[in-house]
């Protein structure tokens, strides 16, 4: 894939005029993105992980990778970043990058250096 923007959303290309009858807020988030621009977010997830701790071995596996974490926290803010891109094919998409910044230590406040990306 390249880092070149496409001409247009690669939601409506999947579901056409559907979107003109979303609420205007999330037609702007599943429209295109304009070329040399970036679509940001932040929020707080209310829960990160699994309380069964018994799992977290095969969750470090993933969390290597910044699919799954081997926590259970609570109001974790997080960010992502979308930019268009266009595959070799040359069909627009959009390449999604977040950010999960979990606490360590046994202070709350403590925030992980090791800020878990996803791509």
């Amino acid at each position: 894939m390249s880092a070149a923007p496409g001409d247009g959303s690669p939601y409506r290309a999947v579901v056409g005029g559907a979107l003109d009858g979303l609420h205007p807020r999330l037609r702007a988030y599943f429209g295109a993105i304009p070329v040399g621009s970036l679509g940001r977010g932040e929020g707080v997830f209310d829960v990160v992980g699994t309380p069964r701790r018994w799992l977290w071995p095969a969750l470090w596996v993933l969390g290597r990778q910044g699919v799954l974490f081997a926590v259970w926290q609570r109001d974790v803010p997080f960010t992502v970043i979308n930019r268009p891109i266009v595959d070799a094919a040359g069909r627009t998409a959009v390449a999604a990058r977040g950010e999960l910044r979990r606490r360590v230590g046994p202070a709350a406040g403590q925030r992980d250096d090791r800020r878990a990306a996803g791509r």
